[in-house]
């Protein structure tokens, strides 16, 4: 059975939507995760600082000793 000309646009139409939703859930997926990782960047930076400021503190101690 041969499809109209109507039939197929439709066809392809449902298939460009379809598509075009994975790759807006793609995209909301990837940004997600991207925020993630930046939240977590900004949580290890913070540990970093706060490492970095109790190391100076004990050498600080140790000198005086």
């Amino acid at each position: 059975m041969t499809k109209s000309p109507a039939q197929e646009n439709n066809m392809d139409y449902r298939d460009h939507k379809s598509s075009t939703l994975l790759a807006s859930t793609a995209i909301d997926r990837l940004t997600d995760k991207l925020r993630r990782l930046e939240n977590e960047r900004c949580s290890l930076n913070l540990q970093v600082q706060v490492l970095t400021e109790q190391l100076e503190l004990q050498h600080d101690t140790i000198n005086e000793f």
